[in-house]
């Protein structure tokens, strides 16, 4: 008898102490909603996610890959179209607001990541754009080598200058609906 109550109440600490906090399920529901907005808009595929919860949200973000060979202007928009959406989306969120480590939520504390791959979910192997990642205020752009089975620097942008450039190249009049930087603390 006293193995049926110990074992109930440990089963019953066990269900509880395995929830999620409020955070992690909000964070979850607005990527997920975000991902399936990204295949729906740019038949972006999502790979898996990415954050930073050690008790609130610190950051956000998400792997993608697209069946297409891309120029380095198409790469910069369709980065900045998928952050600039997250970051919409996180900081309409209500709900979130509260465990959000700074709101509004800046881009600096997303981050998106877009592969390239052919028709047959290999990485492009002509020196054409495989990786795109942001962090650190930087878009990092990378081609493949297939010999070396390995990743080749093709560029390093900053925030700033990839604005210009969307700017110059009129992709980019949304100044006020992004926050780029932490506030000072």
């Amino acid at each position: 008898m006293i193995l049926i109550r110990f074992l109930l109440i440990f089963s019953i600490f066990c269900l509880f102490s395995n929830k999620l906090p409020e955070y992690e399920i909000l964070s979850n529901l607005i990527f997920n909603d975000f991902a399936k907005e990204a295949k729906e808009t740019f038949q972006l595929r999502c790979e898996g996610d990415r954050g930073s919860m050690p008790h609130d949200v610190e950051s956000l973000g998400g792997f993608f890959y697209l069946n297409k060979k891309v120029t380095m202007d198409e790469a910069r928009e369709l980065e900045f179209k998928m952050l600039t959406l997250l970051q919409k989306r996180i900081n309409e969120n209500e709900k979130i607001r509260p465990f959000l480590r700074e709101y509004p939520f800046p881009l600096e504390r997303i981050h998106i990541c877009l592969s390239f791959y052919d028709e047959n979910n290999r990485p492009w192997t002509d020196g054409s754009i495989t990786f795109l990642g942001y962090a650190r205020n930087k878009i990092y752009y990378d081609a493949y080598d297939a010999e070396d089975c390995s990743f080749i620097d093709l560029k390093d942008e900053p925030i700033e200058e990839a604005i210009a450039i969307l700017k110059e190249q009129n992709k980019w009049t949304k100044d006020d609906d992004i926050v780029l930087y932490k506030t000072k603390e």
